[in-house]
């Protein structure tokens, strides 16, 4: 029953609303005689279970008659105006019941929350006659409001709270009229989407009843064309203004065209004595100029702004500017030729926008928190003209908007919109306690009316000159749009409160939209220089150490350590670290890690009281005696400093010491003929007879050999001899065949690298590549793989053309890539030709090579180590290579 009530009650509001309404108001254009009412109906709201209420105070700022009808408005879904609180003014203090949406019905039948109010009112004109007009009003909290203060909150509601009108100013505009100056051209000419014509003509605009104060930021926003960007030749002077608005005792706005450089220059005044003549004599020299002002152009009080210190100017480029997408270009934007433009004022900027667009920005250097800027009631406010009448616009104006509040980037696009919303939302626009809309000229229906006020511009000219023409052509009477703060920092609806962050691009929390530098800036990466506590290896940085950083970890969700630390004992580079008779044979690995450099965690005992009981540290930690790795080291029982930082202090490694030969302990083969554990170079006990290498021609020639070993093969030499590096001539020859000459040393040396034939003191490996010159198939370019498609002889990397056919490609998967059992290779082999894959070390050595028939082949990881390596493919005259990762 209840829902059926509700539903009669909405179906019976909407019978009332198709009744016989329409504008009453004769002057409007849209002036309908024969309609009866306005097009808003008062019925009496709904109460339901949650209210807010509103005073009246008499003695605020009002213009409310008695017996006025004051009507609480919500917008439904389809955009139409419901009331749900309603008063009749009684001329004395008044409350107003403001009722919110029973959640228990099906139907919206009050406001939700934070849900804007429209007031209304609804007046009787003449005997049993209504009409109905639009208000503009101000809340401040109830509960400030009894102790005296009056903090401005937003016109939404809010359950059970308590509110006061601070300003309630009915206007004489009646709801659902649309208006214009002349009511005889409504119909003879369409200027209802129309703007004001300044082009080549001297006409300018007084809009003196705008005033604010206590503002943090002011914006200013316009619609311009033209049809050359160019200065008139009725106005011979250097600047055009679009506005001139204030003083700059108090503060003065300015927008203007800069004809000497063809650009845009925005710029405010606050607390400047700029009264009175810059030129302290007359033009004889010397006569006292009687308007003299010693002061001109100083500060009167803090804080002050000077023009030079706020100007943001935005030089358009040459018309035949090459586009680049991170610049707006002045030409290439737009379908019309109109602009809007914005300025921003702030205490610590000034930003200027083109059509959304941020063309400059300048820092005050001065930023001065709290409200500091304002309108007085008797500044003069011109539009079109500087404020002495002389230098004019020369351009269409429309859609000028003046707010008491600095708009962010967001707000400025939002209310440009894309072509079509340029008329602004004003009862929205005024809900907001930061600051609001205070001038809106829309210029349309041949109207000078300031949409707020209701008051009329005045013009200079008797004669004023409208343009049908209106923005682009589009639609003049739009809303939807946002007006959902949306500031750039805290979104506190002031985009001029200083965004503080961080403000540096190298930083992994960079803030492009920070004003203030707030210190934090965070470097994600590794911060282990092996100084700290918490250091892997005590003197060695980690691989990826990064100086700048800050933050330990990669990311807020990844807190995995991101340093990487070579194996243990070694540096980044593979080398000893601790290695004193610089064999390569690392002489000692730290006493907590294995020789695979694993670290060793057992903890059985406390550390400190030696009971069988862990206590959470390595009992490894016990012995500082560190393991042996090269088998013939001077052992020596002396530790005063670290061996990689050489500062003063134990790191439980043995020092190298000055005084011992270590030469004497060189011994790279490690070679131990009698298998003692002692090397060789070591190893001068003739209590035992030793065999060994003799040769002294071999890599591993030993100095304390007595016999040499045996010769099993009957090659003439002794088998124990080794003549390559890893006893591997193939690959590491250490004699090499030259036709002309016969054998000669080289390329190789016992060590694996490569010889120095020419004994320049460098190894002969001009590129670097690890392969030594003599059989470097491209010796002046890096190329370990050796690759040689074409098998000329030369590598590719020393050639234009890497296959028969680059513009034919094989087709093939590798997957999973990387892997770490067994991977599989699938080829586009339809007709299962012959393919050869061959896997090559990073070095360029061939470490496998198979042939297959099918389109798909199986790879163990069992062939391979942990590592790198490059796959080669060769099908039919094409070869692809890839990268394969063996884990």
């Amino acid at each position: 029953m209840y829902r059926f009530i509700i539903t009669f009650f909405l179906l019976f509001c909407q019978l009332m609303y198709a009744q016989d309404f329409g504008c009453m108001d004769e002057i409007a254009c849209n002036y309908d005689s024969s309609a009866t009412q306005s097009n808003l109906i008062f019925n009496t709201p709904l109460a339901t279970g949650s209210s807010m209420v509103v005073g009246i105070v008499t003695t605020l700022e009002n213009n409310l008659m008695v017996n006025d009808e004051i009507g609480a408005f919500y917008t439904n879904e389809n955009g139409d105006f419901i009331c749900a609180g309603s008063l009749i003014f009684s001329g004395e203090n008044n409350v107003i019941t403001i009722y919110g949406d029973d959640p228990l019905t099906i139907y919206q039948d009050g406001f939700l929350e934070n849900e804007t109010i429209y007031f209304f009112i609804n007046r009787e004109i003449e005997n049993n006659v209504y009409v109905v007009f639009e208000t503009s009003v101000v809340l401040i909290d109830g509960e400030d409001f009894m102790v005296g203060q009056q903090n401005q909150i937003s016109n939404n509601y809010v359950t059970e709270s308590q509110a006061v009108s601070l300003v309630f100013n009915v206007s004489n505009f009646q709801f659902g009229c649309d208006y214009v100056e002349l009511n005889d051209d409504c119909n003879s000419i369409d200027y209802t989407c129309g703007s004001i014509d300044f082009i080549d003509n001297n006409n300018f605009l007084e809009v003196n009843d705008l005033h604010f104060e206590e503002a943090t930021g002011v914006t200013i926003s316009f619609w311009m064309y033209d049809d050359n960007w160019s200065l008139s030749e009725n106005n011979q002077n250097s600047f055009g203004y679009f506005f001139d608005f204030g003083s700059s005792l108090n503060t003065r706005y300015v927008v203007r065209w800069r004809d000497d450089v063809k650009g845009i220059q925005a710029f405010y005044e606050k607390n400047i004595d700029s009264d009175g003549s810059p030129n302290e004599f007359l033009s004889d020299g010397i006569t006292q100029n009687p308007n003299f002002n010693p002061n001109y152009g100083n500060c009167i009080s803090s804080p002050c702004y000077t023009s030079e210190q706020t100007s943001a100017t935005y030089i358009i480029p040459p018309a035949d500017y090459s586009n680049n997408p991170n610049v707006y270009n002045w030409w290439e934007s737009g379908e019309c030729n109109w602009k809007n433009i914005t300025a921003v004022f702030c205490a610590n900027a000034v930003r200027l926008y083109v059509d959304g667009n941020i063309v400059q920005q300048s820092m005050t250097n001065n930023y001065t928190p709290g409200p500091i800027f304002s309108l007085e009631d008797t500044d003069l406010k011109i539009i079109g003209s500087d404020q002495f009448g002389t230098q004019f616009c020369d351009v269409r104006i429309d859609e000028f908007r003046v707010w008491s509040r600095a708009l962010s980037s967001l707000e400025v696009i939002e209310r440009i919109g894309d072509n079509i919303d340029i008329n602004l939302n004003i009862l929205a626009e005024q809900n907001n306690a930061i600051g609001q809309l205070e001038g809106y000229w829309k210029f349309d229906g041949l109207s000078l009316a300031n949409q707020i006020t209701g008051e009329l511009a005045v013009n200079n000219e008797p004669d004023i000159i409208f343009s049908t023409q209106q923005y682009c052509n589009y639609s003049c009477n739009n809303y939807e749009y946002s007006v959902v703060c949306t500031d750039n920092s805290n979104n506190d609806c002031d985009a001029c409160t200083p965004a503080e962050g961080c403000m540096d691009e190298n930083a992994d929390n960079y803030d492009p939209n920070a004003d203030i530098d707030n210190g934090l800036c965070f470097y994600y990466g590794c911060m282990d220089d092996g100084l700290h506590d918490f250091s892997y290896i005590p003197g060695l940085a980690a691989c990826n150490y990064d100086p700048m950083a800050n933050v330990n970890f990669i990311s807020l969700d990844d807190f995995q350590n991101p340093c990487q630390y070579p194996i243990v004992g070694y540096d980044c580079d593979d080398n000893c670290l601790y290695d004193c008779d610089n064999d390569g044979i690392c002489d000692w690995l730290p006493h907590c890690f294995d020789l695979l450099g694993n670290l060793i965690v057992t903890d059985l005992v406390n550390n400190t009281t030696l009971l069988d009981s862990p206590d959470g540290v390595p009992d490894c930690l016990l012995f500082t005696d560190p393991i042996q790795v090269d088998n013939c080291v001077p052992i020596i029982d002396f530790d005063l400093v670290n061996n990689i930082t050489l500062e003063i202090g134990p790191d439980n490694i043995p020092d190298c010491l000055d005084n011992i030969n270590y030469e004497d302990y060189y011994n790279p083969l490690q070679t131990d003929s009698d298998g003692d554990g002692i090397g060789n170079s070591c190893d001068d006990n003739d209590a035992t007879t030793q065999i060994g290498c003799i040769d002294d021609t071999a890599c591993n020639f030993d100095i304390w050999a007595d016999f040499a070993c045996d010769d099993n093969n009957g090659d003439g030499l002794a088998d124990c001899c080794v003549y390559c590096y890893l006893n591997d001539c193939e690959n590491y020859p250490t004699e090499y065949f030259v036709e002309s000459i016969g054998y000669v040393t080289g390329p190789y040396d016992c060590l694996g690298y490569c010889a120095d034939l020419n004994n320049d003191g460098d190894y002969d490996d001009l590129d670097g590549d690890d392969i030594c010159d003599m059989v470097d198939n491209c010796p002046d370019f890096w190329n370990p793989n050796q690759f040689d498609a074409d098998e000329n002889g030369i590598g590719d990397a020393c050639e234009e053309i890497f296959s028969i056919d680059n513009s034919i490609h094989m087709q093939y998967e590798i997957y999973p890539n990387p892997f770490s059992n067994h991977t599989t290779i699938r080829f586009n082999n339809p007709n299962f030709h012959l393919i050869q894959v061959e896997i090559f070390s990073l070095s360029g050595k061939s470490v496998y090579k198979e042939s297959v028939n099918s389109d798909v082949f199986h790879l163990s990881s069992s062939s391979f180590s942990i590592g790198l390596y490059i796959i080669e493919i060769n099908y039919d005259k094409l070869i692809a290579r890839d990268v394969l990762i063996v884990e």
